[in-house]
C-alpha cells in the first residue's frame, strides 16, 4: 500500500468540484490471500480536508 499526496488534473477538479489547487490524499493499494494471490486493487483519490487514514497491519 502507498499512500501520497498530489494535485487533482482536470477531470478530478470538475467532478469533485475544486480548483486545481487543491490536495488530494492518495492511497494505491494490492491485497493478497493467504496463498498471494492477488485479492484487491485499489487506486483512490480523496479530498484531503475531508479524509484520514487510519493503517492496521497485521502479522506476515
Amino acid at each position: 500500500q502507498a499512500i501520497g499526496a498530489r494535485r487533482p488534473d482536470a477531470r478530478e477538479a470538475r467532478l469533485l468540484g475544486v480548483s486545481r489547487t487543491a490536495t488530494l490524499l492518495t492511497m494505491d493499494r494490492v491485497a493478497y490471500d493467504p496463498e498471494g494471490r492477488p485479492i484487491e486493487q485499489g487506486n483512490h483519490a480523496y479530498l484531503a480536508d475531508r479524509y484520514a487514514f487510519r493503517v492496521t497491519l497485521g502479522p506476515h
